[in-house]
């Protein structure tokens, strides 16, 4: 909570009430039983009934306002006591005032300084500071916190020391704090009564007012009020409903009910020899009514130079006059100074503006005034801050010097008030394809932007539909926003699907036509337009069509064509004796680098193993309509006759057939002895070994002492289909071989963070596997900042130079910070998604 002083320590200007003109020194209001006399005096109390006695109506309530003179009082501080007397009864206790009498009215010092305190004086010189502009006049205005204080009633004390070294004495006013500063809240209504107050709530409702934390009213009392001494008490409600303390004004009603006792005339005289009622200068020009409240113009023609007093005074329409009040004033014979110098100021949009004023010297001091005539001070001091300007506004200021009294002639002052113009964009709407971008531009010129979507660069990338306004920044100016350009989003068609006119593995110079769907436009992969294209070479087929508003699909998914040659005529390799006896088998192997094989008796592996004589070949190749010419044939026949000479019989071990998988560069260890078995239970295991120590593709694969299979795929990444020949015999010299098929599977592995500074480590984002994985290289990678803007997009991502590696589409430089990507296939591998960081 804050409490704002403004003190104003000049002269006084009051608005009197009807028929009553005074200067108030002392004013009492005294509950008693009866009051029928009071007295006063100075400094020493001269004894009850010495005292100099005062005329005063008598009664149970007593206000009363009389002039006291303090002629032949000593220069310095005094005190006037004051007391009643009360029939029956005695005199009451004296009150006392304090006051200060200088020799001349114009030996008064310059104020200097200036402190306040609550509650207890600390002593003078030890409040709390508050700064001042030096002069024999000052006006200021202070937020004094009151957040140390308890809730209840406090005052705060003021007072001021003047250039000599003299601290005056502190003037004090009362105030309430209630228990939590939060609960002030606007003024609702409000109420009065007269000399009794019926209860809270309960008095006259004052309407109608305005509400807010500040509330200025009108109320008319009503004229039947019984003539004499009143006091008129008001208080207000705020919104949460709790009433405040009633303030109190005392008045008095005259014996008159009509309009006769308005005020119809006023005097004046100069000096302290009162011309007696109806005999003082006359005031031309009064408007008769209730209360006064004019502006006179009062010649002082004749009058000498130096401390002078005027006496004033109003007569009612029942021929009435008032007690006369009795101002000190001085008339100056002086230069004025120099008008100041005061440079006209501008700021940007509604605000304050800072006015500034020079030429001054000594103690001289600057007024700021609204106009070239208003009275008002607005500000003392050479810098002035205007309140909240929305247009160019001219103020006044003046030089005014304390020690001659004089102020020089007021200079104007501009504050300007510039207001930037409203932006224009570079596009008012757009329709923008569903996947698309588009730029749109503020105009240049400008120290910032400010984004209806958050960014705040002059161009920004819009992808998504909606409204888009900016608003610029020069200096300390922004303008208001620009008018909106409309994004309006349209659906692109949907991904196409190629259709093939025949088989896509063709065969010594063979065609196949792909198809894309009607009534579109189209981009094939390989650069061709038309709907269909005739393919003869390998390789991945895609295509993207664009509709009639303009809008191009998703790229289809590929289509992989390949070109096969007719293989040359393989040879066979024979495991084991082609002379079959008992129930012994051979085994058949053709060439492993294919993919497509036909043996003679119709099997299509790769290896076969025979237990029947006849003559047997093999037809090699990577698709079934491209085989090669049929190998030489091998002859198998039979005896017969039992392998042994007892006429015993004994079989070849078995070795089931199995199918292992592992991921890409890793390992296999796998029990063999899972996958043996034999009839006799006669297996030589120390004859179990992989034919050549390798796989088809080369990778190392060996059998350890117990009998586990070891495959080592390190430094070779690849997926699909790997094969290895497993033999093992029996202790008869019986021997049997087996295909073991290896499936290598894997996806693509994305590494989560860069750092772009060309010291060849992490220097892009590294996708590992992209170029492995089966249907991986066909890719698209967008990326996206944290408000999800697209920043930068590719096709066929290949870790070599089509890579992300901090930079925008345009190749500006990307912040350091998290982004967002998408990765998306083109085969049957599900999208990624994912965060990366970048670091500059």
């Amino acid at each position: 909570m804050f409490l704002s002083a403004n003190i104003v320590c000049h002269g006084i200007r009051q608005v009197l009430p009807a028929a009553t003109i005074a200067l108030l020194l002392v004013s009492v209001t005294v509950s008693a039983q009866v009051i029928t006399s009071a007295e006063y005096f100075f400094n020493t109390d001269p004894g009850q009934g010495n005292a100099t006695a005062l005329s005063i109506p008598s009664g149970s309530d007593v206000t009363f306002t009389r002039t006291v003179s303090t002629t032949g009082l000593p220069q310095g501080f005094n005190v006037i006591g004051l007391r009643v007397k009360e029939s029956p009864g005695g005199w009451s206790l004296f009150e006392t005032r304090g006051f200060y009498i200088t020799e001349t009215a114009l030996d008064v010092p310059n104020i200097t300084a200036a402190e306040y305190f609550f509650d207890s004086d600390p002593g003078q010189g030890n409040g709390i500071a508050i700064p001042v502009t030096t002069g024999s006049t000052v006006n200021f205005v202070v937020p004094i916190p009151t957040t140390t204080l308890g809730g209840g009633f406090h005052f705060l004390a003021i007072r001021t020391k003047g250039a000599n070294g003299r601290w005056g004495l502190f003037e004090a006013r009362s105030f309430y704090i209630s228990e939590i500063a939060a609960d002030a809240s606007d003024i609702v209504a409000a109420e009065y009564f007269i000399d009794n107050d019926p209860g809270i709530g309960n008095g006259q409702p004052i309407t109608p007012i305005t509400t807010g934390s500040t509330v200025n009213f009108v109320a008319d009392i009503p004229s039947s009020t019984t003539p004499g001494f009143h006091f008129l008490a008001i208080r207000v409600k705020r919104a949460d409903g709790k009433w405040g303390l009633f303030e109190t004004r005392g008045f008095f009603v005259s014996t008159d009910s009509d309009s006769s006792a308005d005020l119809a005339a006023a005097e004046y005289y100069f000096g302290d020899t009162d011309p007696e009622e109806g005999n003082g200068i006359v005031v031309n020009g009064v408007i008769p009514g209730p209360t006064i409240v004019q502006d006179f113009d009062l010649p002082i023609t004749g009058l000498p130079e130096g401390p002078q007093t005027i006496s004033f005074r109003v007569r009612d329409a029942a021929g009435t006059w008032s007690t006369s009040e009795q101002q000190v004033f001085t008339v100056l014979n002086c230069i004025p100074p120099d008008p100041p110098i005061a440079p006209a100021a501008e700021r940007c949009d509604e605000g304050a503006v800072i006015l500034t004023a020079s030429g001054a010297t000594g103690t001289q001091v600057y007024r700021w005034y609204a106009s070239a005539t208003d009275p008002t001070i607005l500000f003392t001091g050479a810098s002035f801050t205007t309140p909240v300007l929305s247009t160019t506004t001219t103020y006044h200021v003046s030089i005014f010097d304390p020690g001659t009294l004089c102020e020089s002639t007021r200079t104007a002052v501009t504050a300007t008030v510039i207001i930037l113009p409203q932006p224009v964009l570079n596009i008012n709407s757009v329709n923008l394809c569903e996947g698309s971008s588009i730029v749109i531009s503020a105009p240049e010129g400008f120290t910032a932007y400010a984004w209806s979507n958050g960014e705040t660069t002059r161009e920004i990338l819009v992808t998504a539909a909606g409204n888009y306004s900016v608003t610029v920044t020069q200096g300390a100016c922004t303008s208001i926003a620009s008018a909106p350009a409309v994004v309006t989003l349209i659906t692109r068609p949907a991904k196409p699907v190629i259709t093939a006119g025949g088989t896509t593995n063709l065969c010594d110079g063979a065609t196949v036509t792909l198809s894309a769907p009607d009534g579109f436009t189209y981009l094939w992969s390989n650069g061709e337009t038309t709907r269909d294209i005739i393919v003869s070479t390998s390789g991945t087929y895609t295509v993207t069509i664009t509709n009639t508003n303009g809008c191009a699909s998703a790229v289809s998914d590929a289509v992989a064509v390949t070109a096969n040659t007719t293989p040359s005529k393989p040879g066979i390799e024979i495991f084991g004796n082609t002379t079959l006896c008992g129930t012994n088998t051979v085994a058949l192997l053709a060439p492993l680098s294919f993919i497509n094989y036909l043996w003679s008796d119709g099997q299509t592996t790769a290896g076969i193993t025979v237990s029947a004589p006849g003559s047997y070949t093999v037809q090699v190749g990577n698709a079934p309509n491209c085989l090669s010419p049929p190998s030489d044939p091998v002859t198998v026949i039979s005896t017969g006759q039992p392998c042994v000479p007892t006429g015993g019989s004994n079989t070849p071990p078995v070795v089931a057939s199995t199918t292992l998988t592992v991921g890409i560069e890793g390992h296999i260890n796998f029990d063999l002895t899972t996958i043996l078995s034999d009839s006799e239970n006669n297996i030589d295991f120390a004859t179990l070994r992989v034919i050549n120590n390798q796989t088809a593709r080369g990778a190392t694969a060996t059998v350890d002492v117990a009998y586990f299979l070891n495959v080592d795929y390190t430094g070779d990444p690849f997926t699909g289909n790997d094969r290895l020949t497993l033999e093992v015999c029996d202790l008869g010299g019986l021997c049997a071989q087996q295909f073991i098929d290896i499936e290598v599977v894997g996806s693509v592995v994305v590494f989560n963070g860069l750092s772009p500074d060309g010291d060849g480590k992490n220097d892009f984002m590294f996708i590992k596997y992209i170029d492995v994985v089966e249907g991986a290289a066909q890719n698209k990678v967008t990326i996206f900042n944290r408000w999800g803007d697209l920043v930068f997009d590719i096709q066929n991502y290949n870790n070599i130079d089509r890579v992300f590696s901090g930079l925008s589409n345009k190749g500006a430089e990307l912040p350091s910070g998290t982004y967002y990507y998408k990765i998306e296939f083109t085969g049957n591998l599900q999208p990624l998604t994912g965060f990366i960081t970048l670091i500059r």
